[in-house]
């Protein structure tokens, strides 16, 4: 066994100490900014799918409405963690939808609805879904909606993205000032 002075002992139990806080420190704000992303992406969801909502109120009960629906149901396009959505009428028949094919396969679509709860029971507020987030809004007001509008954001893919670059920044400064020694 390997003698070591007291000074050396100190030294190590320091260091690792101090290792140990700044990993603590690390997780912890890692942790918080993956709950920062997630309230954000949230409350602009919850905007962008209301003001799409009200602008779908214009056309939800016209028999020939269907290229102003798909139409503002294209606004999605511009968001690419949006995997798809669903437009209603007041007696929940699928009227239109949009699906972000670069993003979301078929049996994913499949899949994701599958875990959603009774779509009809969804509160109007988004809600988190295992790797997504599902948000029904009513097309028109709350007590007498003439339809509704679902729609499920991919959160995870942004969070992994967003923590591996939170992670590799560390590294990177580290590298760079290890450069400067």
């Amino acid at each position: 066994m390997i003698q070591l002075s007291i000074r050396t002992k100190f030294m190590l139990i320091s260091t690792i100490s101090i290792v140990l806080c700044a990993l603590l420190v690390f997780a912890i704000s890692l942790k918080q900014h993956q709950q920062i992303y997630l309230n954000s992406v949230e409350s602009n969801l919850d905007a962008l799918t209301a003001n799409v909502a009200d602008e779908l109120l214009l056309y939800i009960g016209d028999q020939d409405s269907s290229f102003e629906i798909k139409n503002n149901l294209l606004t999605f396009q511009k968001y690419d963690h949006i995997l798809f959505s669903y437009v209603y009428d007041r007696n929940w028949n699928k009227i239109n939808q949009y699906v972000n094919i670069n993003k979301v396969s078929h049996s994913r679509i499949k899949h994701i609805l599958s875990t959603l709860p009774e779509i009809k029971s969804l509160p109007y507020v988004t809600s988190e879904q295992r790797d997504v987030l599902a948000i029904l809004k009513p097309i028109g007001e709350h007590d007498n909606p003439q339809g509704y509008l679902l729609v499920v954001h991919d959160f995870n893919a942004p969070i992994i993205k967003s923590r591996n670059t939170l992670i590799q920044l560390p590294c990177q400064s580290s590298e760079s000032f290890c450069w400067l020694l």
